[in-house]
């Protein structure tokens, strides 16, 4: 949206992506600054958030039970938020 703020819902696995083979927002990425993961989403795909450099924050609900490798790359910023989901949540 207008507030740089992308909002994925739907049931299930999100699709596993690469350096190669991009999210299909990310040419949007330079303007994402806030990412609302739905309910319903159980993991979070390789790539997904791949150079979203301005991103500063993500909201993951506990459906999410697999965040895959490189989701964000370079990490932007290391949040308590972050943290306690590293601990909560087994990571690939």
């Amino acid at each position: 949206d207008s507030a740089g703020t992308l909002s994925i819902n739907g049931n299930g696995k999100m699709q596993n992506y690469t350096d190669l083979d991009f999210a299909p927002w990310h040419s949007e990425c330079n303007y994402i600054k806030n990412i609302i993961i739905g309910d319903g989403v159980t993991s979070i795909g390789d790539y997904a958030f791949y150079s979203c450099k301005n991103l500063t924050n993500i909201v993951i609900p506990d459906s999410v039970s697999i965040i895959g490798n490189a989701v964000i790359e370079p990490p932007p910023y290391a949040s308590s938020t972050q943290a306690a989901r590293s601990r909560r949540r087994e990571c690939k």
